[in-house]
């Protein structure tokens, strides 16, 4: 259960970061990661929601938490 939380966080981390980020490639590259990241966050929700609503919800706080943790306080952070 901490693994699937670790794993929850860092895909909304990189989510945060193809969405957000200063990715140096071409507009159709940071487009395709985008959509990518998106992909993984849904499957990864919806695989959760096999074990439970309980667990399906909680999947998707822990890819908003991490998507949260890096807009809010990573970027402002890597901006200074």
């Amino acid at each position: 259960m901490f693994t699937r939380i670790i794993i929850g966080i860092l895909i909304g981390l990189a989510a945060g970061y193809a969405v957000n980020g200063k990715v140096a490639a071409s507009p159709k590259t940071v487009q395709m990661l985008q959509i990518f990241a998106g992909i993984v966050a849904v499957a990864f929700i919806a695989s959760s929601f096999m074990f439970g609503p309980f667990t399906g919800v909680l999947a998707a706080l822990e890819v908003a938490g991490g998507y949260f943790l890096y807009t809010q306080i990573i970027k402002p952070k890597m901006a200074k």
